[in-house]
């Protein structure tokens, strides 16, 4: 597996590629414990490294790049590093998460799950270069997508987003989780949503706290509830407004 990220402890997992790898990894062992699975992932200068004997039942290679906001524009990502541990381990298979830029999908037999458009969630940022980095994301993760005879689309808006121009095969397969997740008990308390995420305006908080709102007035008696890191910034202001204004939000 080539992913983007990859934790160090399952007990720290960062974000949601994270998550979805270590689902992944743990699932593969649990079905194939004769698997000889293999993890790729980039480090940066200061990122913590792995630890041969925190990964009893599978290997962690950590490939060192320079971080920044062009790492996945051409020369800038650490695909060269990654197709020489690629190389070496002659895999029958890789997946690769997130990125299509680590390596050359036609070098090996591979399937790419693409759990976000780049250039698209880009626009959303908060500097004054996105349109530019837009515009250079596209032109190199276009192509660098359709190289994958297989592509995995966890939600149908990837498909929708990629299909026009790919010729891949596509599948819809959704992103693992834990199974943890599901041993909880039901409430009569009525409907309740929960958001868990970074609060930032490509997750569209904003829409679904006004969404609840036109439950609200509709007569329904849901109540929604949000956890995540936050910044101090404006689009974080303009959610504790909107909560201020409601009382179906904890």
């Amino acid at each position: 597996m080539v992913t983007s990220a990859f934790p160090n402890s399952l007990d720290k997992i960062g974000g949601g590629i994270e998550a979805v790898t270590a689902c992944v990894v743990e699932g593969l062992l649990a079905a194939r414990p004769d698997v000889d699975i293999h993890v790729i992932r980039p480090v940066g200068e200061n990122d913590e490294r792995a630890e041969a004997d925190s990964f009893p039942n599978y290997t962690v290679h950590d490939v060192p790049f320079r971080r920044g906001a062009l790492a996945e524009l051409p020369g800038m990502g650490p695909s060269r590093r990654v197709h020489e541990v690629l190389d070496a381990l002659a895999p029958d298979v890789v997946h690769v998460q997130a990125s299509p830029t680590m390596l050359d999908g036609r070098r090996y037999p591979s399937v790419l799950t693409v759990h976000g458009i780049s250039e698209r969630d880009t626009l959303f940022a908060d500097h004054g270069l996105k349109r530019l980095r837009s515009w250079a994301l596209r032109r190199q993760l276009n192509p660098a997508r359709c190289r994958f005879a297989h592509i995995i689309a966890p939600v149908g808006y990837v498909r929708q987003q990629l299909e026009p121009y790919c010729q891949s095969h596509f599948h819809f397969i959704s992103n693992p989780v834990e199974a943890a997740c599901f041993d909880y008990s039901r409430t009569e308390s009525g409907p309740v949503a929960f958001f868990a995420g970074r609060f930032r305006p490509l997750k569209n908080i904003h829409g679904l706290i006004e969404a609840f709102g036109i439950l609200a007035r509709q007569g329904v008696d849901a109540k929604l509830h949000l956890a995540g890191p936050r910044r101090k910034d404006a689009y974080s202001a303009r959610i504790d407004e909107l909560i201020a204004r409601q009382d179906y939000i904890a």
